[in-house]
């Protein structure tokens, strides 16, 4: 009489342990990348974002658009500037350049939670249909959010250049 060996279906308890864990490597790798890149997407967003109210701004003060011109607000100008949780445009009205009042306030910008925008004040003239800016110091807008860094530059003749990620909070160099 012979006796037939049983051949063994199924994997053993070791070669389950290891595929398991390295699933879960695997897994926890795709969830940090995929918060990684949802900070990004959220800081490119508010960037791009902010680079289009300032556009805007921009925009209207060199076609000179008032379309509120409802109590005698002769325009010179927009003005753009945060206050913490948000990015107002406000009409600068007056009638001169050296006489001018903040009018009312007319595009606001709600900044994500999370998401700092550097302080800005920035003023958009209307001068024979071009446009003269006052910006910050150092002409740089700055965009946090996590570990997230963007920023971008505006020019003195109110162009607003393209910005890049960046290392850190004070660094210059793309990535």
């Amino acid at each position: 009489m012979r006796v037939s060996t049983l051949r063994q279906k199924g994997f053993t308890l070791i070669e389950m342990i290891i595929t398991v864990s390295i699933m879960l490597v695997i897994l926890g790798g795709s969830i940090a990348a995929f918060i990684n890149f949802n900070d990004k997407q959220v800081v490119q967003a508010t960037a791009s974002e902010v680079k289009q109210v300032l556009k805007s701004a921009r925009t209207k003060a060199r076609v000179r658009d008032n379309t509120d011109q409802a109590g005698g607000c002769v325009l010179q100008g927009y003005k753009v500037e945060t206050n913490g949780s948000s990015i107002e445009t406000k009409l600068l009205c007056g009638p001169g350049k050296f006489s001018i009042t903040e009018g009312q306030n007319r595009d606001t910008y709600q900044v994500p939670t999370g998401i700092t925008v550097t302080a800005m004040d920035i003023s958009f003239y209307t001068l024979l249909g071009s446009a003269e800016v006052t910006v910050p110091a150092d002409n740089i807008i700055r965009i946090n959010g996590g570990s997230k860094y963007y920023r971008f530059e505006i020019q003195g003749t109110g162009e607003i250049s393209e910005g890049c990620f960046v290392n850190g909070p004070a660094s210059d160099t793309c990535l």
